[in-house]
């Protein structure tokens, strides 16, 4: 209780401090993640092993990959907002529980083939994204 408070004390007007108890999706049981087979599982075979997916993203020319995410934890995240000009005010969330959720990623090609499967904290298994260059 007293460290609420001196947290409180130190944070500027208008921030907040939030504890969640939070549980999100139904982790992919590890036996149903083992049956699917690099280069002969389809994307029906894994679609029908784990349901479906959280996230769906490009992965080279013509792939994909789809995540697969969960949760069971108690969270602190810290939001501020402080006022800047009359109506509008800057603000500040953090929360980094999205990247250390557990998951995993099944990568496809072009012919829908499960090329390869990567489990781990969601942070560490999505690939870096690197926005696309303006060509003119």
């Amino acid at each position: 209780m007293k460290r609420s408070l001196l947290l409180a004390a130190l944070l500027p007007l208008g921030s907040c401090v939030f504890y969640l108890r939070s549980r999100a999706e139904e982790p992919v049981p590890p036996a149903a993640l083992e049956s699917l087979t690099p280069g002969r599982s389809t994307l029906g075979d894994c679609l029908d092993a784990l349901g479906a997916p959280m996230h769906v993203f490009e992965y080279g020319v013509d792939g994909m990959g789809l995540l697969w995410a969960w949760q069971d934890v108690d969270d602190w995240s810290l939001d501020i907002s402080v006022p800047v000009y009359e109506q509008f005010s800057a603000s500040f969330d953090l929360d980094v529980t999205d990247l250390e959720r557990p998951g995993c990623v099944l990568w496809f090609g072009s012919d829908l083939l499960l090329e390869r499967r990567q489990s781990g904290l969601v942070g560490d298994i999505l690939p870096d994204r690197v926005r696309p260059t303006v060509i003119g």
